[in-house]
């Protein structure tokens, strides 16, 4: 298992830096080999590999595969759990209460999150499924850190932030995906207090499951969204040097090491999931970005 630092207070220890999908070179044909230079890629970065994956993936009260994958490979495993199959369903619910238990008390897993940018698509009764959950899990004596991961910029949007987050108060840690591209078309234009409202809606550490910026310049069909791989490492540079500064933040994790897809710049986008396609640290084959260094740099500089 990769050595990290895992219990952190902003501005004196250093934020543990990983990333978020995991995303083999030449993906969608990714080869055997291109598998297995990944995981000692993705270490290199830092050791901290999200999973994003359903619940039932591999079965009712099966462990998912891409956790057990992730965790053979020596890496840690931050788990984003996507839990609505579940919600309603009493068979479903104590399939996955059976598969928690066994995840939580005989894997190493230090991060576990329940629903994925819960505030987007509300679902009738998964908050209460999320807060029964973390119940449960804390009644194991487990170590691990349970969350809930909203979207930032999402939230911003909404009448009452505070309220959303207040709706699963059993939670260890409250985390965000943030996208700022969304809003501003250069990381130069993001104010110096773009996550200060996250100080007024929870008094909770926090973590961002998902950062990015993308590294294509020209988004057709989107004329708002602007990036390069100099934007890259400029936002990398001051989102971890200025923009985190003040919180408590325990972990952050990049969109994906590679790129989702292999793109052009003359290539028209045929759905908005085309935009994060650039977001890799590294392009769809082996070509590293100037970005991969700027967040691997990041395991030991501290932020604030």
């Amino acid at each position: 298992m990769v050595a990290l630092t895992l219990s952190l207070s902003a501005c004196d220890e250093p934020t543990p830096a990983g990333v978020a999908a995991i995303s083999p070179a030449n993906a969608p044909t990714s080869t055997s080999d291109d598998w297995s230079s990944y995981w000692s890629e993705s270490e290199a970065v830092g050791g901290m590999q999200g999973v994003n994956v359903n619940w039932d993936a591999d079965g009712a009260g099966q462990i998912p595969s891409a956790i057990l994958s992730t965790e053979g490979s020596g890496l840690m495993p931050v788990v984003v759990l996507g839990i609505d199959s579940a919600v309603g369903n009493p068979d479903a619910e104590t399939a996955l209460r059976s598969m928690l238990e066994t995840l939580v008390t005989h894997h190493t897993i230090l991060y576990l999150g329940l629903g994925n940018e819960i505030d987007r698509n509300p679902l009738d009764g998964r908050v209460q499924l999320i807060n029964d959950l973390t119940d449960f899990i804390h009644s194991l004596s487990s170590p691990t850190t349970v969350f809930t991961v909203f979207q930032y910029e999402h939230m911003l949007s909404q009448d009452d932030p505070a309220e959303l987050v207040a709706s699963v108060p059993n939670v260890d840690l409250v985390a965000f995906t943030s996208y700022p591209f969304m809003r501003y078309s250069s990381p130069d234009q993001i104010p110096e207090d773009y996550y200060a409202p996250i100080a007024a809606w929870t008094a909770k550490p926090i973590a961002f499951t998902e950062v990015a910026w993308p590294s294509r310049m020209n988004f057709p069909g989107y004329p708002t969204i602007h990036g390069s791989e100099g934007d890259q490492v400029s936002f990398i540079n001051l989102f971890h040097g200025t923009l985190l500064a003040g919180l408590d933040v325990r972990f952050t994790d990049w969109y994906s090491l590679h790129d989702t897809a292999d793109w052009y710049e003359s290539e028209p986008l045929t759905s908005f999931k085309d935009v994060f396609a650039s977001c890799g640290l590294m392009r769809n084959g082996t070509d590293e970005k100037p970005a991969l260094a700027a967040w691997s740099a990041l395991n030991s500089a501290s932020v604030g």
